[in-house]
Parts: structure tokens; C-alpha cells; sequence
């Protein structure tokens, strides 16, 4: 996802950070299960496409947890959906 070039609405030299937020969101209810996580990303200006994700230097990586079970129900787990939103 490459930065927008200069404007006078946007300013590159205006980026602090980049970050990733993501929630779980429950189709039937069309409601989010939990709180939104959010993860820091570092930015190469050589690189603009690739989001990097440094988990030894970033505590919020910390936030991330994956939980899994021997009763997966494939009907009731089709409902959720996974929301990303890339900010800069």
C-alpha cells in the first residue's frame, strides 16, 4: 500500500507511525466480539509497500493472541470476520 504523493491536503513529513488495528466483527449480530488490537509497524521510505512487523521491539505485538479448540464449529465460526485497517 504505498503512501499518497504530496498534496496540500497530505503531507508525507506529517506520518508519525504506522500501524495496523483489527477486530473480530460477528456478522449475524453485525456487531465487533471484542475491543480493537492495534500493532506498530516500521516504515522504509525505500520500501514503502512492506509493512514490518519488529515483535522484539514493539510490546504491542504482545496484544496478538490466537486461540484454538478441538470443538471447531465451521458454522459458527463463518460468521466472524476479521476487520483490518491499515493507518498511517
Amino acid at each position: 500500500m504505498p503512501i499518497p504523493a504530496d498534496t496540500a491536503q497530505f503531507q508525507r513529513t506529517n506520518i508519525v507511525k504506522r500501524l495496523v488495528r483489527f477486530a473480530l466483527y460477528d456478522r449475524t449480530k453485525q456487531d465487533f466480539v471484542h475491543n480493537t488490537a492495534q500493532i506498530v509497524a516500521e516504515w522504509n521510505k525505500g520500501n514503502e509497500d512492506l509493512w514490518v512487523f519488529n515483535n522484539e521491539k514493539y510490546e504491542s505485538l504482545g496484544q496478538v493472541i490466537f486461540r484454538t479448540t478441538e470443538k471447531y464449529d465451521e458454522p459458527m465460526m463463518q460468521r466472524y470476520a476479521i476487520i483490518l485497517e491499515l493507518c498511517i
